[in-house]
């Protein structure tokens, strides 16, 4: 069994226990590198990703992009029904 330092996963590569880098701004990821568990300080959750911004449709609610309510196309003041 392989331990890898926060921000690598553990994996297996023609018999040999590698660690490989998460994608940028996973703090931990699963299965492959893109796909994020927990991202780094300064970014936000968003379909197993970790991005800088939230998309115009959604809001950062507690480290995580929320979509915005209908009828709201966009949203702010953390508040997904601010239109």
């Amino acid at each position: 069994l392989l331990y890898c330092p926060v921000g690598y996963l553990p994996t297996t590569l023609n018999s040999i226990a590698q660690c490989f880098q998460c994608a940028i701004g996973c703090q931990s990821c699963s299965n492959v590198s893109s796909n994020c568990t927990v991202c780094s300080a300064g970014y936000l959750f968003y379909l197993n990703t970790c991005v800088l911004s939230c998309p115009s449709y959604m809001i950062a609610a507690d480290g995580v992009c929320q979509p915005c309510r209908y009828p709201c196309l966009t949203c702010s003041n953390n508040n997904t029904l601010h239109c």
